[in-house]
């Protein structure tokens, strides 16, 4: 009868140390050359500017803006057409807007997302200029977090030195230095 407690003293210990290995570090022993998993995106990765003119390489919505012809690229931006002689359009540039989804035209402005926010956008033939900025309308404002959302994945560790993170972007990532399960 007195190994009893000694046998359930035991066990506790046994489990307790079992599973309190954790999940506090996330970067286990593992050595994979690339991965599919999430970058974090920074305030600073946000950045809308002009760019030359590239092709379009996954197009989405197109909108007529005047006698210019908006192609939205997918995460990558809008191209800018001329299309005043619609038998000769002419590509004028790219505006980059990262994690660029959609685009809609409301009283002769531009509205897009860029991650999280949402951005008001005046466009001529050339130049864009930003007017408005509206921080967090699409997603959760999630400044701040080291880990992504979610569990079993394969992440690029924060920079904290590049400010606070706005979103993650799945893509392949090559020599992941974290994972979160």
């Amino acid at each position: 009868m007195r190994l009893y407690p000694f046998f359930l003293l035991s066990i506790t210990c046994f489990l307790f140390l079992l599973f309190s290995c954790g999940d506090d570090d996330p970067v286990p022993s593992f050595d994979i050359e690339q991965a599919v998993g999430l970058r974090p995106v920074y305030e600073e990765d946000l950045t809308i500017e002009r760019q030359e003119a590239t092709e379009i390489n996954t197009p989405g919505k197109i909108l007529s803006y005047g006698n210019l012809l908006l192609v939205n690229d997918f995460n990558r931006g809008i191209h800018v057409v001329d299309n005043s002689d619609p038998s000769n359009p002419n590509n004028l540039f790219l505006i980059k807007i990262p994690l660029n989804t959609d685009m809609a035209v409301s009283q002769n402005l531009l509205y897009v997302d860029n991650g999280p926010d949402m951005v008001g956008l005046s466009v001529t033939p050339t130049e864009i200029k930003v007017i408005s900025r509206i921080e967090g309308v699409f997603l959760e404002k999630i400044s701040g977090q080291d880990y992504p959302p979610g569990n079993d994945i394969y992440f690029e560790c924060v920079d904290k030195s590049r400010g606070a993170v706005v979103s993650w972007k799945e893509e392949v990532i090559q020599d992941p230095g974290c994972y979160k399960n």
